[in-house]
């Protein structure tokens, strides 16, 4: 579709610096400028309506899934706790006295042995002392420390995307509907010659044109401009194909997590307290008193002394 829009009619050396300009030379451009104006936004209505959508671009391939993280290894195991010492023995109980001794008899004649004395009967038993109470629990051994988290899984590959079109640019551009010049974009796009694009600063200011060449290594677009919307000259523009962009690729998806590594042992329970002392054993019952010796027999009454006889010769030979 060629552009009707009559622009040559637009006296562009009207009005002549310093001189008195006619009133009427000035309606007569405005009049111009507004005829091409309203052609322009005939012809971009049209174009709106009638223009074929750009082909949709390639959706990009699915990354990889990334490799499974390592496990992590198990925490060390805990130091087993010492054993409590033993509680010390109870005190020996006090021995009981000993009983008096029985007095001894009077001593006489030797007579018959007496019979021996009953024993005494034996003390009771002391009491016995109280176990004493068991010393406090030891205190529980710290838990182990938990093992470290694997490593996360490595990123899967981004998807090839579907559109290398749409782009932006910082140059200073002049709105022209004739004409070839340039701008520079972002670089590995994928213009090529003979591609209309639409390069606009906002919707009433853009400019129609056609690639005449593009380096994907410095992203310099040349193009020759066709038409426009709007005037003056500008150094923000969005850069699109005049078609339909095409959809972007999906991307790749992530990669998987590391599996978490085991929990670390638990530490060793603490020693167990000390045992409490024994109770003190009781003492020993008294001794019984011993029993008292036999009195000793009465001594026997001594025989009476025989008659004297006096002694002769003849009395001893019996004469």
């Amino acid at each position: 579709m060629s552009s009707t829009i009559n622009y040559q009619a637009i006296d562009a050396t009207f009005p002549i610096s310093g001189r008195n300009n006619s009133t009427q030379g000035f309606r007569d451009n405005f009049t111009t400028i507004q005829a091409c104006l309203q052609q322009a936004a005939t012809e971009i209505t049209t174009m709106q309506t009638t223009a074929v959508p750009g082909a949709t671009g390639a959706q990009g391939t699915v990354g990889p899934a990334g490799p499974q993280g390592v496990s992590g290894d198990d925490g060390a195991t805990g130091v087993i706790g010492v054993n409590g010492a033993t509680g010390p023995h109870g005190i020996q109980g006090y021995m009981g006295a000993t009983g008096y001794q029985g007095a001894s008899g009077v001593i006489g004649l030797t007579g018959d042995i007496g019979s021996t004395g009953p024993h005494g009967t034996q003390g009771a038993s002391g009491v016995i002392g109280l176990i004493g109470a068991t010393g406090l629990q030891g205190v529980g051994g710290a838990t182990g420390v938990i093992g470290l988290t694997g490593p996360n899984g490595a990123t899967g590959m981004v998807g090839q995307a579907g559109d290398r079109y749409d782009t932006n640019s910082t140059s200073t551009l002049t709105l022209s509907a004739t004409g070839s010049t340039g701008i520079t974009v972002q670089t590995n796009l994928q213009y090529s010659i003979g591609q209309s694009i639409t390069i606009a600063h906002d919707v009433l200011d853009i400019q129609h044109a056609t690639v005449s060449g593009y380096d994907p290594l410095t992203g310099e677009l040349l193009f020759i401009n066709t038409s426009i919307i709007g005037s003056g000259t500008y150094a923000t523009w969005s850069v699109n194909l005049a078609g339909a962009v095409g959809v972007q690729g999906a991307t790749g998806p992530n990669g998987s997590n590391g599996a978490t590594g085991p929990s670390g042992t638990n530490g060793t329970n603490g020693s167990n307290g000390a045992t409490g002392p024994s109770g003190t054993n009781g003492s020993n019952g008294t001794t019984g008193p011993s029993g008292t010796n036999g009195s000793n027999g009465a001594t026997g009454v001594s025989g009476s002394t025989g008659a004297g006889r006096a002694l002769n010769w003849d009395v001893l030979i019996g004469w």
